[in-house]
């Protein structure tokens, strides 16, 4: 994923990570659950930076069959991403309030 331009935003009285990719800004929702699983979750901007409800999940990613861990198939999460430069962003936002 070609990564533009990252920021750092205030709604609501919490920091948000952004990412600008493909012409667009994406929240990312950094949910150490699916962080270790190798997926962090993009969910569409407006042009405002507010949450872009209209637009359809550009993302997907998929999340591989574990029976032992109860998921016999696999499951396929939309607005979300494997990238690993997105992943390795949310990261470092979970460890370090930064970009």
């Amino acid at each position: 994923m070609d990564i533009k331009e990252t920021k750092i935003i205030q709604r609501q009285g919490y920091s948000l990570p952004l990412v600008k990719t493909g012409g667009h800004w994406y929240l990312i929702e950094t949910k150490q659950t699916l962080l270790d699983l190798g997926i962090a979750s993009m969910i569409a901007q407006t042009a405002e930076l507010e949450t872009d409800f209209s637009s359809p999940a550009e993302f997907t990613a998929i999340l591989p069959a574990d029976p032992a861990d109860g998921r016999p198939e696999d499951v396929v999460l939309r607005e979300a991403t494997s990238d690993p430069a997105i992943v390795a962003l949310a990261r470092k936002f979970n460890d370090t309030d930064t970009l």
